[in-house]
């Protein structure tokens, strides 16, 4: 009688080794997504502020040029002022 209690509770199935490696694979699969996705986030940010850079530069090259502009601008209105006073 012992023996046949014995067989009896071998039978029966186990889930926990399953369970365990489906939970861990789903683990490692999240942390797979979240490496990249930071990884990403870190590149991304970084070649944003490079542009940045870059327009903070390009913004200062344009104000430069508007006062250019703006003294050529006088200079033609002084040319003009001085013509219109010999006619």
């Amino acid at each position: 009688m012992a023996l046949a209690r014995g067989r009896r509770t071998d039978r029966r199935i186990d889930y926990w080794p399953g369970f365990v490696d489906a939970l861990s694979t789903l683990l490692l699969a999240i942390m797979f997504l979240l490496t990249v996705f930071v990884l990403a986030q870190f590149l991304l940010g970084r070649e944003l502020s490079g542009k940045d850079t870059a327009l903070t530069r390009l913004n200062s090259q344009i104000k430069g040029f508007n006062v250019a502009i703006d003294g050529l601008f006088d200079i033609g209105n002084g040319f003009f002022a001085g013509l219109s006073f010999l006619f």
